[in-house]
């Protein structure tokens, strides 16, 4: 095969060995830590503890102490046996199989620890992200050449390659789903096409095995049955058609698709039953976070400079606009792929925490670049007017990706809280943040200790409306009567910091009792940022009578009617005699 021929296959290799460079001159053995952590529980319960079943989490916090794989066990799910399951569903575990069982054999016999998370199944998870990065490549650039020529396949994967944050979410965080789903995604569009051109029973099963994978890696991704029901559907006459085959000659084969979709997900159900007892459990049980689909924040999540998309990936706001070339020149493919991605926009920015932290740009709509990169083919190959001035633009938006990430790889750009005036400050930056630029991101809501007072003002007290004085202890009263307000009745700022005071005094000297002083939001009564000083943390504090002090951040709030909770809670040991306790309110003076 001639060079010129090939040009788009030389393309893709040389920007997967960039990758590979990339990754090898830093070599992250941690792939196994963070959300990671959670999707490695299901190998870790199989191959160390031989049950699936999670009593309680001693194993993990060594784990997590061990590796520094997280801050807290927040990948585990309480159940309501009392049991532990990995909040995170299983399409990752079986999609990592083959590296991960390696990786556990070679420590089997070359005496690294057997836990899942040692060096050898590090290497496994790294050696899996790549290879998933590898066939995605490949995989994509076989979609493209269906549409374009060799030269603009090649163009188009510079574009999307290394002209968006997929670049960064394959070198920076690897093992996460999203490198994964990239590849099905791609595997599906290629499916998709041979099946609409020979109808083969292969070629429709390999469509159910890529959608069951997605379903069982991240349930969302049920939107991606839209690429082959509607694959060559271009108007009202073509669905009627399409309704018409799939329930006659073409039955079959959509039948066998979707019983392999299913078989793909059917073993998340099984595990759902035999841990929880319920064939379907919802695991993202946060008060925090959660699917608002009557809410969604579409605007900030292509736009904000916090994690704008567009703003932050503008190579997409191209591959946006590339949709009505598609619709002028192949409209046979166009609601395949528009209704995908109306459908899984709308879904990723109903998301409470649109801004998907530690990641650079939006994560979560990454995977569907094999969809986007099509539409940006069409963008640049049919819009001829203005094509000097795209191409000219692509450029200038590849190199701002390139640069900005590095900005990111060396923490210009932090993960978060990133607002337009500490934007441009950092603009074209190379050295790290000074003090004055690092003052004008927005608050690190990680906190706990109100130490900046003049920056703000007291607005009200609000005091413990219950019993006074209330004998808290194992055979009186375990919990106070809360205080419980409306985040919109506390300020209208978006946070404040709550400085809460409690009098207390000692039935016993020393004092030996487990008092805790508790805050955290409420959603709908679901708890989230829950925090709380406590005696027993206070290495068992000897008073007679004393006030204690306790600061809180606001969360991010998912709602205005979200309710502030504070009140004191008695787990065990000595009595303790409650006289008083309030709240103070401070809103920021800027």
């Amino acid at each position: 095969m001639k060079f010129k021929q090939s040009f788009s296959s030389y393309t893709g290799i040389v920007i997967f060995g960039f990758i590979l460079i990339l990754v090898f001159s830093d070599i992250p053995l941690k792939v196994l830590s963070w959300d990671t952590m959670g999707y490695q529980v299901y190998w870790t319960q199989i191959l160390v503890h031989h049950d699936i079943n999670i009593s309680n989490l001693d194993f993990y916090q060594h784990i997590k102490d061990t590796y520094q794989t997280s801050d807290t066990l927040y990948q585990f799910v309480s159940t309501a046996d009392g049991n532990f399951i990995t909040r995170y569903p299983l399409g990752w575990a079986i999609l990592d199989a083959p590296f991960i069982l390696l990786g556990h054999l070679y420590a089997l016999i070359s005496g690294f620890p057997i836990d899942g998370f040692s060096k050898p199944y590090q290497i496994a998870a790294l050696c899996g992200s790549l290879f998933y990065t590898g066939l995605g490549i490949y995989w994509f650039r076989k979609v493209l050449v269906h549409f374009f020529s060799d030269k603009w396949t090649a163009i188009i994967l510079i574009a999307v390659l290394l002209g968006t944050n997929y670049l960064n979410i394959n070198y920076m965080t690897l093992g996460l789903v999203h490198v994964y789903l990239f590849t099905l995604y791609a595997g599906l569009l290629l499916q998709t096409i041979r099946f609409h051109q020979n109808y083969r029973l292969k070629n429709a099963l390999l469509i159910g095995v890529f959608i069951g994978l997605m379903i069982a890696t991240r349930p969302t991704e049920i939107v991606a049955i839209f690429i082959p029901l509607l694959w060559g559907v271009g108007s009202f006459s073509d669905f009627r058609l399409r309704i018409k085959l799939i329930f006659t000659t073409q039955f079959k084969l959509y039948l066998a698709a979707a019983l392999l979709a299913f078989s793909c997900v059917f073993p998340q159900l099984i595990y759902w039953k035999l841990t929880t007892g319920s064939w379907v459990f919802y695991s993202y049980v946060n008060g925090g976070e959660g699917l608002d689909l009557l809410s969604p924040h579409t605007r900030n999540f292509l736009l904000s400079f916090r994690k704008g998309w567009w703003l932050y990936t503008p190579m997409m706001f191209f591959a946006t606009l590339g949709f009505y070339q598609i619709y002028q020149k192949q409209k046979s493919i166009f609601w395949a792929l528009f209704s995908y991605f109306i459908f899984n926009l709308y879904l990723v920015s109903s998301w409470t925490t649109w801004w998907y932290a530690s990641s650079f740009s939006q994560r979560a709509i990454e995977q569907s670049y094999p969809i986007m990169g099509i539409a940006l083919g069409f963008f640049f190959v049919y819009q001829v007017k203005w094509r000097k001035l795209i191409l000219i633009l692509a450029s200038v938006f590849l190199f701002l990706n390139l640069f900005q990430t590095y900005q990111y790889h060396v923490q210009i750009l932090p993960d978060d809280r990133i607002t337009k005036a500490y934007y441009v400050s950092v603009f074209g930056q190379v050295k790290g943040p000074s003090k004055e630029q690092l003052k004008l991101l927005l608050i690190d809501r990680n906190q706990t200790v109100f130490k900046n007072q003049e920056e703000y003002v007291k607005v009200k007290t609000i005091r413990y409306q219950g019993e006074k004085p209330l004998m808290m202890s194992q055979q009186g009263s375990t919990y106070s009567q809360n205080i419980r307000i409306p985040y919109h009745q506390l300020t209208s700022k978006d946070h404040a910091w709550i400085r809460g005071y409690g009098i207390l005094e000692a039935q016993k000297i020393p004092q030996n009792a487990s008092l805790h002083f508790t805050m955290a939001m409420l959603h709908q009564d679901n708890p989230y940022m829950w925090h709380a000083i406590s005696m027993r943390n206070e290495n068992q504090v000897k008073f007679k009578k004393d006030t204690l002090i306790f600061d809180y951040l606001t969360p991010e709030i998912r709602t205005n009617n979200d309710e502030l909770s504070v009140g004191f809670w008695h787990q065990d040991g000595d009595s303790v005699l409650l006289h008083d306790f309030y709240i103070e309110v401070w809103e920021p003076k800027k």
